[in-house]
């Protein structure tokens, strides 16, 4: 269960701005769809990754701002997350690599929703049909139980755009100036790329591999999948 208990109050390094942010007293990392491209809906956690805007024009992530104080009720306006659809205006800004990783990432996700909506129908779709020609098999043999079809797992063809393709180098290009592990996120970009031996090159670097995307990732590079798949935990 996600809990909050009041608000910690923030100061920007940019120009000292304060604002407040939930305190969060536990989280809960559910979410009802998950996507290899990171990306999650209805989830019990926050996803924007931090992003806020200052009151001096500046962008700058939660976690580089000092905790000036607390309190139980807020008097102190709150720093707001930046919405998806002004991400493309905020890469237009001067940012640094930190942030600007951030908001590549984001775009990135923002970019592919157009084609979770195709693949939500398609799946949608493929569920009806399949369960209409069980119902139609089940009356013809007398089963008692339903038995299902079998037949191939399919989604909406994924072509990216020169926007999505010039956003996710960049994204490979930022990843490689942190010294933070992003193999997996790696791996994912390359995939959607089309770069299948890069994607699997760069998931051998993965040191943790039992975890479920990294399963679905390994298995969507062996087919030569470059779509964003869902999933469940």
């Amino acid at each position: 269960m996600t809990s909050t208990r009041g608000y910690k109050i923030i100061s920007t390094k940019c120009c000292g701005a304060v604002f407040t942010t939930v305190r969060y007293s536990s989280i809960n990392f559910s979410a009802m769809e998950y996507w290899t491209d990171g990306a999650r809906t209805h989830s019990l956690m926050p996803t924007d990754g931090g992003l806020r805007e200052c009151k001096c024009g500046n962008y700058f992530l939660l976690h580089q701002t000092l905790d000036v104080g607390y309190e139980e009720e807020r008097s102190i306006p709150a720093a707001l997350p930046v919405k998806d659809e002004a991400l493309e205006l905020v890469l237009q800004q001067n940012l640094s690599p930190e942030v600007e990783l951030v908001v590549r990432r984001r775009y990135w996700r923002y970019l592919n929703d157009p084609y979770r909506d195709l693949y939500r129908a398609h799946r949608d779709e493929f569920n009806k049909s399949t369960k209409s020609f069980s119902m139609r098999l089940l009356a013809l043999v007398g089963l008692r139980k339903e038995k299902t079809a079998n037949l191939n797992f399919t989604v909406p063809t994924y072509e990216l755009s020169e926007q999505q393709r010039t956003n996710l180098f960049r994204l490979l290009e930022l990843t490689d100036q942190t010294d933070s592990d992003f193999w997996l996120e790696k791996a994912e970009i390359f995939r959607e790329l089309s770069q299948f031996d890069h994607a699997e090159a760069a998931l051998n670097h993965v040191t943790t591999d039992d975890t479920t995307t990294y399963q679905i990732i390994r298995q969507l590079i062996g087919e030569r999948k470059n779509a964003p798949y869902r999933y469940r935990m």
